[in-house]
């Protein structure tokens, strides 16, 4: 159960509360390419089924793609960069855009001790919108 506004986002103080059934499939990968090397893959799919028709608008199906390469430099500090994709569709919505995003970055982490660690990350997003008036692009960084 989520509360959702009339644009359809998560919005738990004013939006209306509805019921829905999600079906979400995916696999991730790792493989270990050498000792100090590792190469990650995820793959998903998710149905947002509403289970009343008032919310028929909310039925999405997002696809998910991620890829990651982490390169171990020493004992204590990882490095490595990322791309996740996604896309939504709106089967039974006529006037709700369909969207995809793309997100990139670098990473890396160093272990402080037994029990503590940092990280720190740089990257960015583009999300894009298809909607009947054309293709709209929001980057955000």
């Amino acid at each position: 159960t989520d509360y959702i506004d009339t644009r359809g986002i998560i919005d738990y103080y004013g939006g209306s509360r509805y019921e829905y059934f999600e079906n979400v499939i995916g696999a991730d990968f790792d493989w270990l390419m050498a000792k100090d090397k590792n190469l990650g893959l995820s793959l998903s799919r998710a149905d947002l089924l509403p289970a009343d028709e008032e919310f028929d608008a909310q039925e999405r199906v997002s696809y998910s793609e991620g890829l990651t390469y982490e390169q171990q430099l020493d004992e204590l500090v990882v490095v490595g960069a990322s791309a996740g994709f996604s896309q939504n569709t709106y089967p039974s919505a006529s006037n709700r855009p369909d969207s995809a995003s793309q997100d990139y970055s670098v990473f890396t982490s160093a272990r402080l001790s037994k029990r503590s660690m940092a990280g720190a990350s740089l990257g960015t997003s583009q999300v894009r919108a298809n909607d009947r008036f054309g293709t709209s692009r929001m980057p955000r960084t």
